[in-house]
């Protein structure tokens, strides 16, 4: 059988103390590669300049088509932190809501037609307790 070959390249700096992130690199990993899919994903931990109290960046994903500098398609996903109190609950929120949005949203970039011109993007937040989603 052909293996699927994902991929995967993580930057994870520090944060801060009291801040911890919310995802575990291995989940998104695995999620992709139980779903078949044969992709180049940058990943990006991120500390974002801004209110990390009650503002939450959990995902911004980009997919980005072959150009004239990489040769393949890829994934750029940025994610960020919750304070350490509140990584429970929205690591439940991120696992069991919009983890399968994503690698979803993922599968219909891929399936696209290589000169398509619609550059895709998910996004996912959680802003003051509220789940937002864009895709």
């Amino acid at each position: 059988s052909n293996k699927i070959t994902v991929k995967f390249e993580v930057n994870k700096p520090r944060t801060w103390k009291g801040l911890s992130y919310i995802l575990k690199s291995s989940i998104l990993q695995n999620e992709i590669t139980a779903r078949g899919l044969d992709c180049n994903v940058h990943l990006i931990y991120r500390t974002p300049q801004g209110d990390n109290q009650t503002d939450w960046l959990l995902f911004e994903a980009e997919y980005w088509m072959p150009n004239q500098h990489v040769d393949h398609c890829r994934f750029y996903i940025r994610t960020g932190v919750v304070p350490t109190s509140q990584r429970k609950k929205v690591v439940d929120i991120l696992n069991n809501e919009v983890l399968p949005k994503l690698v979803d949203w993922m599968e219909i970039q891929i399936c696209k037609p290589q000169n398509s011109t619609d550059r895709g993007g998910f996004y996912a937040y959680v802003k003051k307790m509220e789940l937002i989603l864009n895709y």
